[in-house]
């Protein structure tokens, strides 16, 4: 007996058997297609400069202090220009200060960074975030999930060194930005310390994973077969080898202070890829695993550590602002800090933002059924006309605008 049961056969015309075997060959074409820019060529994000922090003047407020954003082009090994904002104190004190490099995800831009400057420009640090080459308004065809992006960091900590604008630089990346991240470090140990958010530990073994656990559940053998089939294709296409797109090989010899940070409920790249990269590490190291999944809005305590771990690899015990006595701290491990020792988010204004991050309200918005004034004053549509200031734009409505829209955007 057959394993399935044939239909009745017909006789078909030339042309009605070639139309049959040309949407068969398409429909095979579209979903290899969809496979491979699933990796190489996800959807890009699409903004404007309005959309930046800042705005279009590059100005805002935050915890009281004026900071500005300077835009400017670097170009790339492959000769692409990759995008770049800096946000800086307006009025900078005499020495330099500590940098963070923000790297965003497969599908994100610079907008991202959205969620790290309430950590770090109140530390009195200054912020850069850029977009990689493929991504937002860089140049360039292909993202790559860590391979060529780590030559666009090497771009920018050059240019950081080169124009002397950084006392020491730090690294915080979100998924391609956090396997980069450690992609970068094991090749430049001078980077003060790094914080990873939900990366994978090899793409091969994230790519069979989602072919055989997630969304396709292929048998494990079908998956690997497909991946290796995948990979040459891939090759082809974008001159990207992903078998060389492994952070786990590289750990080993890393000695970058770490912080790694992941999702429980991460379904599309699982904790585990964290904590083999955790186990693996070989210079100081930490892990905080909190609720939540690839996406999500990070808890308050992550960022709490985040702030604690940077200003201690950065020694900036001076610089930082007071941290309000009510907010509580998160033992990190080896990085530990009082109260007063950490800058984080005291006015009421900042303190409503972080609610909102966490409210059934930002569902809505990402949904397009509440806009970002709607959003900031609760529900109720917000007067039109400006504040007292026209010349800054305030970092609450910025951040409802980028950082709940943008951390909520698909992510890989």
């Amino acid at each position: 007996m057959p394993l399935w049961k044939e239909s009745p056969r017909q006789e078909d015309s030339p042309e009605s058997s070639r139309s049959t075997q040309e949407a068969t060959v398409g429909k095979r074409t579209g979903l290899w297609t969809t496979l491979e820019n699933c990796i190489v060529r996800p959807p890009r994000a699409l903004y404007d400069t309005n959309d930046l922090l800042g705005g279009k003047k590059g100005r805002f407020r935050l915890k009281g202090q004026r900071y500005t954003r300077k835009d400017f082009p670097l170009r790339n090994k492959d000769g692409h220009l990759l995008q770049c904002s800096h946000y800086r104190p307006e009025q900078e004190p005499n020495e330099k200060l500590p940098c963070v490099v923000y790297l965003h995800s497969n599908s994100g831009s610079r907008c991202c960074a959205a969620e790290a400057a309430l950590v770090i420009l109140p530390m009195q640090c200054t912020l850069l975030a850029f977009d990689f080459a493929g991504s937002g308004m860089s140049e360039g065809e292909f993202v790559t999930l860590g391979a060529r992006e780590v030559e666009d960091v090497e771009v920018v900590v050059q240019h950081l060194r080169d124009s002397d604008m950084a006392k020491v630089i730090g690294l915080w990346g979100r998924s391609m930005g956090a396997v980069t991240c450690m992609l970068y470090a094991e090749r430049d140990p001078s980077i003060a310390g790094m914080v990873v958010d939900s990366p994978f530990s090899r793409l091969t073994d994230l790519m069979v994973e989602i072919c055989s656990t997630q969304q396709m559940r292929l048998p494990k053998f079908m998956a690997k077969l497909g991946v290796k089939i995948l990979k040459k294709s891939i090759k082809k296409r974008a001159k990207l080898n992903i078998g060389a797109v492994d952070p786990l090989s590289k750990v080993g010899t890393s000695f970058v202070p770490v912080l790694f940070g992941h999702g429980q409920g991460d379904d599309f790249i699982p904790k585990h890829h964290s904590e083999r990269l955790y186990e693996g590490y070989a210079g100081d190291k930490n892990l905080i695993i909190f609720d939540g999944g690839h996406n999500s809005v990070r808890p308050f305590f992550f960022y709490d550590s985040v702030s604690i771990f940077f200003m201690n690899v950065f020694d900036a015990r001076d610089q930082v602002h007071t941290l309000d006595s009510s907010q509580s701290l998160y033992d990190s491990g080896s990085w530990r800090a009082d109260a007063e020792q950490v800058g984080l988010c005291t006015s009421e204004a900042e303190e409503r933002l972080l609610r909102l991050l966490h409210s059934s309200q930002v569902a809505s918005y990402h949904e397009g059924f509440l806009s970002p004034a709607e959003l900031v004053n609760g529900g109720a549509a917000a007067d039109d006309s400006e504040g007292s200031s026209t010349s800054d734009r305030d970092l609450e409505s910025e951040l409802v605008q980028q950082a709940i829209a943008q951390s909520l955007r698909e992510m890989t």
